[in-house]
């Protein structure tokens, strides 16, 4: 399992609750400390933790998860081609691995998922004030204020859209 956290100040690694139950079960067994050192971390935290996020609370109920909604965008803005057991090409989502190994193409991938959101009216989030966000070493729980706008936003959609015998019942 790949664990993705921050090492403070002091030299200790921020693990949330989550995390540390897991890494329980494993008490007294080796682990590898690997420093991400990729050139456009930043491009990549942005799309992973604000990109997709925005995009799957956005496009109102067509993607049940955020892994929906990536791979959505993998496929529709990093199209692969690829040969099928049929001997034909298929196109599936591309690697991100390989997008990611050049800053360059991972911000033209960025850029036309921007258009994209301006094309449709979805709001695009703020590179500079993720960045922010996530340099000032938020709890491991806490979720980006303007994320949490949009995923309020979801949920009132969801329960708008479920059956009347479904819905919850208002107290007066």
């Amino acid at each position: 399992m790949r664990l993705h956290s921050k090492i403070t100040k002091e030299g200790e690694i921020a693990l949330s609750p989550i995390q540390k139950n897991y890494l329980s079960k494993y008490a007294g067994k080796d682990v590898e400390i690997q420093v991400d050192r990729r050139a456009n971390l930043q491009l990549i935290k942005f799309f992973e933790g604000a990109v997709v996020p925005y995009f799957h609370y956005q496009s109102g109920l067509a993607f049940k998860t955020f892994a929906d909604a990536r791979n959505a965008l993998k496929l529709e803005f990093y199209p692969e081609k690829v040969l099928s057991i049929k001997n034909e090409y298929v196109i599936t989502a591309g690697s991100l691995s390989t997008l990611y190994e050049k800053a360059q193409r991972t911000k033209d991938f960025l850029e036309k998922i921007e258009h994209y959101f301006a094309e449709n009216g979805y709001e695009f989030p703020d590179s500079e004030d993720f960045k922010k966000w996530q340099n000032s070493a938020p709890d491991p729980n806490e979720i980006y204020a303007p994320l949490l706008r949009l995923m309020n936003k979801r949920t009132e959609l969801l329960e708008a859209n479920v059956a009347p015998w479904r819905r919850k019942k208002q107290t007066i």
